[in-house]
């Protein structure tokens, strides 16, 4: 599992829940994984020896967390890049070991993405005093459709710093909620890739330049952009 990330955010990322994710509202009994996730593909191939992380399923790997405590030089690291912490399968007792890692470990900067938003708000109500400034939280957002049902739970969420993945960017997103601290833009990558089309991109920064929001583009951006990538961080709120 990942210690050196490829993905362009983030310095590592680990998987305390394994590879597994039953998709934005799925279940084990019904999954709804998204057509475009790049776990699950990764999964079908079976590069991993354990059987659950190739079934795709939420499950446990304590000696994930044991990594944030090796790595004595700070890192921003994706916890749980190959799954969902707020999604169906992961019990609360996992969550909770993983915050507690997360709160000793104050040398890293550790960023949940999920998008099951509503949930995320609900777990993330029960935290007692102010937000853990190497807590990041961020969801997942594709479209307006998204846009609208999720950043809505985001901005309720108490977070050091809230963060949006439009990442694939599969169509127009017109609006985007207050509140927000950051903006991860990136393009659908795999077989059937839908290419976003630069208007898409535009109207996304310049709504971030009018509410001073840092933006950061992924690399698969490149071929739609064609100008340089901007790629920018945001500073934790005390």
């Amino acid at each position: 599992m990942s210690q050196n990330s490829k993905i362009d955010y983030v310095d590592s990322s680990i998987n305390p829940t394994g590879w597994g994710c039953f998709g934005p509202g799925g279940t084990a009994e019904k999954p709804n994984r998204c057509p475009y996730c790049y776990g699950w593909r990764m999964a079908k191939r079976n590069l991993r020896e354990c059987p659950q992380c190739r079934d795709f399923v939420p499950h446990w790997h304590a000696e994930e967390l044991n990594k944030l405590a090796r790595w004595e030089r700070g890192r921003r690291v994706l916890v749980e890049s190959m799954g969902d912490l707020f999604g169906a399968g992961v019990h609360s007792w996992q969550r909770e070991a993983i915050f507690r890692a997360v709160v000793l470990n104050k040398q890293h900067t550790c960023l949940f993405l999920t998008k099951e938003a509503k949930r995320m708000q609900k777990v993330m109500s029960y935290w007692n005093g102010p937000p853990v400034r190497n807590l990041w939280l961020g969801v997942s957002v594709t479209n307006q459709t998204d846009a609208g049902e999720r950043i809505r739970h985001l901005v309720r969420t108490p977070a050091a710093v809230r963060f949006l993945s439009v990442e694939p960017l599969l169509g127009a997103i017109d609006h985007l909620a207050g509140g927000i601290s950051w903006v991860i833009i990136g393009a659908q990558t795999g077989p059937s890739a839908v290419k976003p089309e630069r208007r898409w991109v535009e109207v996304i920064v310049d709504q971030c330049k009018a509410a001073d929001v840092p933006i950061f583009m992924k690399a698969n951006l490149q071929a739609v952009w064609e100008t340089p990538l901007i790629q920018q961080y945001p500073e934790a709120r005390e």
